[in-house]
This record gives structure tokens, C-alpha cells and sequence, in this order.
């Protein structure tokens, strides 16, 4: 859905894996990921660069974000500092609550 709809997609984990066996796993469910972000970037020396790139192409390139997890979903407005929180109900389509949020939120982008 994502994908379709012209998102970028970021995986953020605080796991020890690499980038590349993110990805790798994403392409196995045809899922096209913009980037990843895993626990080893935090320990390397450069962990400092690659903090200021993202933040970088985040400030430049996004007006909004949207973070999914399995609890919520929020939508962050870059302008403003507005954070909308939007909780997933546990006995839900979780998928399908998702898609519903962000089409909420696909006129604020």
C-alpha cells in the first residue's frame, strides 16, 4: 500500500542487524524499502555521520512523517512540531487500521 501510494519507507530497528539483511528480507516479501536504520549503525565509528545524514535528508526531503508500530501509528508535521497519535485497537485488522490512518492523514502530508 505504501509503495503504491508514492511513500517512502525507513525501517528503524534497535536489533543488531545489518542494512543490507534488512533489505534483503523486505525484497523477499517484494516490498521496495527507501532505507534502514538498525542498532549497528550505533555502534560503529561513524555513528555520528550517518546520524547527521538522515537528519539531514529528513528536514529536506519530508513535510511530514508517519511512524508505524505495532501499538499506534503517528504522523509528525515537520512545520508546526504537531504530533497526531493514533492508536491501533489490539482485536483489530491491524493492516487495514493502518491503511484507514493514513489515508486520514494523506491530506496533510
Amino acid at each position: 500500500y505504501l509503495n503504491q501510494n508514492g511513500y517512502d519507507i525507513w525501517v528503524y530497528t534497535a536489533q543488531y542487524y545489518s542494512a543490507d539483511q534488512i533489505m534483503r528480507l523486505f525484497r523477499h516479501y517484494h516490498v521496495r524499502v527507501t532505507g534502514a536504520v538498525t542498532g549497528t549503525a550505533r555502534k560503529g565509528p561513524h555513528n555520528a555521520e550517518i546520524k547527521d545524514t538522515i537528519e539531514k535528508l529528513m528536514s529536506s526531503k519530508y513535510n511530514s512523517t508517519i511512524h508505524i508500530d505495532r501499538e499506534s501509528v503517528l504522523h509528525i508535521k515537520k512545520a508546526s512540531g504537531e504530533v497526531e497519535e493514533y492508536p491501533i485497537p489490539a482485536d483489530s485488522a491491524w493492516s487495514t487500521q493502518v491503511i484507514d490512518i493514513i489515508g486520514k492523514t494523506a491530506g496533510t502530508k
